[in-house]
This record gives C-alpha cells, structure tokens and sequence, in this order.
C-alpha cells in the first residue's frame, strides 16, 4: 500500500473532467454484490483527461510495485452520500480481474466525515484514511472496504491498473 501526493493544479484538472457526468447506482443483477456496494458512480474513458493523469502515474506505481502494469482497465468517478458505503471486497475475479495488478483511489475533496478506507491484511482492520489530493495505491486482491460516510459528500477517482494475469 502506497500513498503519493497530487498537486492541486492535476486535481482542478480531474474535477473539470467530471463536471457534467451522469451518475447512477452501477446496479448489477448479482444481488450479493449489489448489497455490499451503495454508491452513485460513472465510468470514464481511459482516453480523456483523467486517464491521461493516471497513465502518467504508471512509470511511478511501476516502480513502487515492480508489477509491470501496461495499462488501465477501468476509471470511475464515485460519489458517496451520506450513509453511502462499499463493504468489503477484492478487486480480483476469475475474469478480466486476473489481469488487475493495482487499485488506485484519488481523493477529490474534503470536508466529509466517515467514508475511511480500510484494508483487512493478516487478521486485522488497518485504517488507511486518505486525503485531499492523495492517491493510495494498492495490490488489488487485498481484501478493503470503504466505511459508510457520515456527513458531507465524498468525491474519489478509482482506477484499475493491469498488466499479464497472476501466474
């Protein structure tokens, strides 16, 4: 799990970039998974704006991870209301996520209470709150929820990073 700090000029450009998308509650007919997860969402293209920030972060994870990650699988831009939650998950299934190496989470904003991000490793509960400007990044079969947010709106990118399948 690794944090790096975005400068706020790289953040206004992302949040230029979801001004006008249309979210929605990403429902999914998987009624266990549609349990788990209670947030507005939109998915973004690679190919704009927010998609270029990250492919110029990917030199940067790589070398933090040394997971040669080729390119991104998926952008959302998430919403979380207050009561909003993602319980918790991996971000690895037996389809396109065994090419997932990194999750990546970039907070957009503050002034929210609750919504912390937590990582379950070797029988324990870490909090790994993130703020303003900050990208964590992380392997994506590690097991991590978002808690229910209890006031204000919480803004994040999260993006999915891939390279060859887990051997």
């Amino acid at each position: 799990i690794c944090k790096f700090n975005i400068e706020d000029s790289v953040i206004k450009r992302i949040k230029k970039d979801v001004i006008g998308l249309s979210l929605s509650s990403g429902k999914t007919s998987d009624s266990s998974y549609r349990d788990r997860r209670k947030v507005m969402l939109c998915r973004m293209s690679p190919e704009g704006i927010t998609g270029e920030i990250i492919k110029n972060l990917i030199p940067t994870i790589n070398q933090e991870f040394g997971y040669k990650i080729c390119s991104i699988q998926d952008i959302q831009y998430i919403k979380y209301k207050k009561g909003d939650r993602y319980d918790w998950h991996m971000d690895i299934d037996d389809n396109d996520g065994a090419f997932r190496k990194i999750s990546i989470a970039i907070l957009l904003n503050d002034g929210f209470t609750g919504g912390n991000l937590e990582f379950f490793h070797e029988g324990e509960t870490i909090n790994s709150k993130i703020n303003k400007n900050e990208l964590i990044a992380f392997t994506s079969f590690i097991n991590h929820r978002v808690t229910p947010d209890d006031s204000g709106e919480r803004e994040v990118i999260v993006a999915w990073l891939k390279g060859d399948a887990w051997r």
